[in-house]
């Protein structure tokens, strides 16, 4: 029983960190975020990735 507690917990713990990436990434966070809106994060993305298009379609 206690098992299924700790799954069911890691599991919300772990969608909770998921969301709150993809909502800092569309600028839901605010300015004083991490990256604060997509276009900051996609010229990051650039720098770590130079190789890929800077626009690849989705």
């Amino acid at each position: 029983m206690f098992q299924k507690y700790v799954k069911l917990f890691l599991r919300i713990a772990v969608s909770l960190t998921m969301l709150s990436a993809v909502a800092d990434r569309f600028g839901l966070w605010g300015e004083g975020a991490v990256w604060g809106n997509m276009d900051a994060f996609l010229a990051y993305t650039q720098q770590l990735l130079p190789f890929v298009p800077p626009r690849l379609p989705i």
